[in-house]
Formats: C-alpha cells, structure tokens, sequence
C-alpha cells in the first residue's frame, strides 16, 4: 500500500491513525471502485495505470518468455485448483517461468505482469 501511496503523491504526513476509538465528524466513505469478479470502474483502471507507470519509471518489463501466476504459495486461497501445484510443476518443466505474486513487491508486481502481457499474455 506505501509504494501505491507514494506513487500518488501521498505521504506518510497525510495519513491519520488514531490508536483509540475517534469520533469523526464528517467523513466521506467513497464506493468501491472493484470489485472482483463484479465491476471496476474506468477511473480504477487509470488509477492502476497511473500507479504502474510510477513503479516502472523508465525500466523495462518483465522476462521475455511465457508466465504462469501461481497461487499455491498464497496462505488465503480464494481461488486457484486441485492439483494447481502438479500443473505448476509441468509449466516450468516446458520453461514457463512460474511467478508469485505475493512472493512480490508491488513494483516487481507491475514490472513482471507488464512485460508478460506484452508477450501477449492473458
């Protein structure tokens, strides 16, 4: 989330944190923007480009081959499927390079998935 912050402008400064229950007097709550599996809204994905363009600056992409995003080493699987780890396995015998996200920076994030949809990546 501090990298994202950060490549919006945000500091650390403009955050508050309270340690004990605060009474706001006026707070706005904006609507999500996605929401997996449902909707994202066209602001949201200028908002991820704006965020990726930050972390990549002037470095290049990702690899140059095929890549498989991996969930088995995700601690709260939301989704994946039986057996994704023998499927893993059989990728990265035929040289597809097997990517984990979490494992991930958020910048590494955006360089590895950059460079793997212009390889035609979906």
């Amino acid at each position: 989330m501090r990298e994202a912050l950060e490549a919006l402008g945000i500091g650390r400064e403009r955050l508050a944190w309270f340690p004990h229950p605060v009474r706001v007097r006026r707070l706005i709550v904006p609507r999500p923007a996605y929401e997996e599996h449902n909707f994202v809204y066209d602001a949201y994905a200028g908002l991820a480009r704006e965020v990726g363009a930050w972390l990549l600056g002037r470095r290049p992409g990702g690899g140059g081959g095929p890549a498989w995003l991996s969930r088995t080493r995700y601690e709260k699987l939301s989704q994946g499927f039986e057996d994704e780890a023998v499927v893993e396995g059989a990728l990265a015998g035929l040289g597809v390079e097997v990517v984990y996200p979490e494992a991930l920076t958020l910048a590494e994030q955006v360089r590895a998935l950059t460079g793997w949809s212009r390889r035609g990546g979906s």
